[in-house]
């Protein structure tokens, strides 16, 4: 999830930063090659920047037709991704003098390897499913004549659907930056591809500032 991706890649910078302080510098080292790009920063208050862009792609039922019993069609449907698109933006943060280039974390990558991790999963309901209603034709058929069969083949093509449950809001790409802020707080800049996407002082208690953008 995000959420889980913030955490981590926090905890990597906090992590880091314990280690060298402490000497320890071969984990030091393990954990930069484990979270490239990140590096820690000079101690004070910070700024944690959080950019969510375009929208992760959603599901949608992919299908096929053969031929079934009776000179019936048959449909057969799996579950397929949309393009998406708008994730792929280059994030830059300024603040307190200096400029960061956000760390991207592609959720369309994502949710594409979960479709197809999930295919053989999804090809065996599939096959269940076929097989289901095709008894039931049969059965219908058998009890009630031909007009029967015919009926349920045509509720069954009407009705097969894929599985399509999945998150549609979520963003195609997560963008993350972290800069230090200054002990009076400081003016944040955010933008994507060049242009200004937001602008704001970032001040308060606490040593990590959070600031969130959403772009579409």
């Amino acid at each position: 999830t995000i959420c889980s991706c913030i955490r981590r890649w926090i905890f990597a910078y906090s992590a880091l930063r314990l280690d060298r302080r402490l000497g320890l510098a071969q984990e030091a080292e393990r954990l930069a090659a484990a979270h490239p790009g990140v590096a820690p920063l000079p101690e004070g208050p910070e700024v944690v920047v959080v950019v969510h862009a375009g929208r992760i792609p959603h599901r949608v039922t992919e299908s096929i037709v053969v031929p079934g019993g009776q000179g019936f069609p048959v449909r057969l449907s799996l579950p397929g991704l949309t393009d998406g698109g708008g994730g792929r933006r280059r994030v830059v943060v300024r603040a307190a003098g200096r400029a960061a280039e956000a760390t991207a974390i592609s959720l369309a990558a994502a949710a594409r390897a979960d479709l197809e991790q999930a295919r053989a999963r999804d090809m065996a309901r599939l096959v269940a499913r076929a097989v289901a209603k095709e008894a039931m034709a049969r059965k219908a058929r058998r009890d009630g004549g031909e007009v029967a069969g015919l009926l349920v083949r045509a509720v069954n093509i009407a009705t097969e659907v894929a599985d399509t449950r999945c998150w549609e809001a979520l963003p195609a790409a997560c963008h993350l930056a972290r800069l230090p802020l200054g002990d009076a707080g400081g003016t944040v800049v955010v933008a994507a591809d060049g242009a200004p996407v937001w602008q704001g002082r970032v001040s308060g208690p606490g040593p990590i500032h959070l600031v969130k953008v959403r772009l579409f």
